[in-house]
């Protein structure tokens, strides 16, 4: 088929066996080896007329060039997951869904997926994911559901009917609150009943010679900047001119200590706030004469970095057409199917939470043809939140409160033990009379309004 590896061709062909006997297939294949034109070749292969491609803002030109290239017969609708909405009626033959772990929410079904599935009707279905499952197996239900009457487990109405037969149900407390958890999956049952549809295929299958290398290098931040972040954790709010910034749950404590490690911080207003550049200005005079691209987390690090270096893209496309363009995007939207091959180093100017979306990221540089070393370059700050994320990421664990919570327990505000007297300096008697208010509920609900007092007291006496 001229432009196809000889890999892919053997892949599309086992893909449209698939498709005819069965009506749907996965190609489980690893990044940069090649999903898009194996693909759509198999759509060729069983003479699709109208074809659905679903996948990823950023990856839409990249696949719209391949179809352009491969100049096959049928017609195609390519549109990102957030706009699929915005298809009109019609009916299509096939679907392709790109990146469709994004549709494994469980137990309920994600928006997404919902859509999707209205969307598909009776079309046979071609999944595409280097990382089918990255949480659980069980991720696998509502992905399959999007093909209908093909999916093997059809004869279920909903997950928690699947569940019974497929999962181990188990219990654990989160947030004070008894839930059940569906994670732990029954493989013995799953696994014949997948296989089936499964095509796998890896880096190591299809020549690649090169891995990815990681460097991290550190920045000092500003003293102001630790400062705000020993505030923040011992009053548990921060002023910032006019502006707050509160961490009354854990989450929200983790979020505020990770942006403000990276020299930026959003306030209860919602107001982005930059308040270090050390980051920023460190990858600017030491990435000199390199053709780079830049991951950021936040939306404020974007700014920051936009304003930094002011030949910027966002477009694979234009990135990679010309050599003194520094692409900048948010690891959340360009970190899947994103073709940044002709950089010479992908520096992560934070890093994200989930463990797919590191191991997604760290890989758009790679490339069969690619003869120099793939390096990933990390900037944490000193000190910072960054190592313990990336500690945790790198051994495909998502960094969650509880982990938070161990880094961090030394400087958590603790009230444990005999019950605390209410704090009087600097708070309204009507709030301390709310306070012995909860002292008759007793210590568990008096300690989150013990905190609550102190924060008051504390803003008062500054604001003072």
């Amino acid at each position: 088929m001229g432009i196809l590896r000889d890999y892919q061709e053997q892949i599309a062909r086992q893909a449209a066996k698939l498709l005819k006997e069965k009506g749907m297939c996965y190609l489980a294949m690893e990044v940069r080896t090649g999903k898009t034109l194996t693909a759509l070749t198999a759509a060729y292969l069983v003479k699709a007329e109208n074809v659905l491609f679903v996948t990823k803002l950023m990856a839409i030109s990249s696949i719209e060039k391949d179809f352009e290239m491969i100049k096959k017969p049928f017609k195609m609708t390519v549109i990102n997951y957030e706009s699929l909405h915005k298809v009109k009626k019609q009916t299509f033959d096939l679907v392709i869904a790109d990146e469709a772990h994004s549709l494994g929410a469980f137990p309920k079904p994600s928006k997404r997926a919902a859509i999707l599935w209205m969307k598909t009707g009776a079309a046979r279905v071609i999944f595409l994911s280097g990382t089918p499952t990255p949480e659980s197996y069980s991720q696998l239900f509502h992905q399959f559901s999007i093909s209908g009457v093909y999916s093997p487990w059809s004869e279920y109405r909903n997950f928690y009917e699947w569940a019974k037969d497929y999962v181990y149900v188990t219990e654990r407390i989160i947030n004070g609150w008894l839930v059940k958890n569906y994670s732990k999956v029954k493989m013995h049952k799953i696994e014949p009943d997948i296989k089936p549809y499964l095509i796998s295929f890896t880096q190591s299958q299809a020549g690649f010679n090169q891995e990815v290398i990681e460097f991290v290098r550190y920045v000092q931040m500003k003293p102001e900047t630790y400062n705000k972040i020993k505030t923040l954790l011992s009053d548990q709010i921060l002023l910032i001119g006019n502006e707050e910034v509160v961490i009354d749950t854990a989450a929200k404590k983790m979020s505020k200590v990770h942006q403000l490690f990276s020299g930026t911080v959003k306030t209860e207003t919602g107001k982005q706030i930059i308040l270090d550049d050390s980051k920023a200005v460190f990858i600017k005079n030491n990435y000199k004469g390199r053709k780079i691209g830049i991951y950021y987390n936040f939306i404020a690090e974007g700014d920051l970095l936009k304003a930094t270096f002011k030949d910027w893209t966002n477009s694979p496309r234009i990135f990679n057409a010309n050599t003194d363009t520094v692409f900048i995007s948010q690891i959340q939207s360009g970190s899947m199917g994103v073709n940044l091959s002709t950089a010479d180093i992908i520096i992560f100017y934070n890093i994200s939470h989930s463990s797919l979306l590191y191991w997604q990221a760290r890989a758009r540089m790679q490339d069969k043809n690619r003869t120099t070393e793939a390096a990933a370059h990390w900037i944490f700050a000193k000190g910072g939140i960054e190592d313990k994320i990336y500690k945790a990421v790198q051994d495909k664990k998502d960094y969650t409160t509880y982990y938070f919570r161990k880094d961090y327990e030394s400087v958590r505000i603790e009230v444990a033990g005999k019950m605390p007297e209410v704090p009087k300096a600097g708070i309204p008697e009507h709030i301390r009379g709310e306070a012995r208010a909860w002292q008759q509920i007793g210590i568990t609900g008096f300690k989150n309004e013990h905190r609550r007092l102190v924060r008051c007291s504390r803003v008062q006496e500054r604001r003072s």
